[in-house]
């Protein structure tokens, strides 16, 4: 028969000098969930909807548009998409960056 195998743990090892609880980086004190919401929550919904949006519309344009000119076509959809989510993404958020 097969041998149990048994995982053994000791107890939690003290923090090193020097580590403590403290040490989270001021990204994330606590400024309360709507400025979270704002600053990282609404981010990655953002970034997310890009990449739908890069995937779908490209896609889309190819069916539509026949032959070699649909792809000629989607290279620049995709193209503007990109430039103009940049564009947007540094007009919503621009001033965490440099803060």
């Amino acid at each position: 028969m097969a041998q149990k195998r048994r995982l053994e743990g000791g107890a939690p090892s003290e923090p090193e000098e020097g580590e403590t609880d403290q040490d989270v980086p001021s990204k994330y004190d606590d400024a309360g969930w709507v400025e979270w919401a704002r600053r990282d929550f609404l981010r990655y919904w953002y970034v997310v909807g890009c990449i739908a949006a890069d995937t779908i519309i490209p896609l889309e344009v190819t069916r539509d548009v026949q032959g070699n000119a649909g792809v000629a076509v989607a290279v620049v959809a995709l193209a503007l998409l990109i430039a103009g989510e940049i564009i947007l993404y540094q007009r919503l958020w621009h001033k965490e960056r440099t803060a």
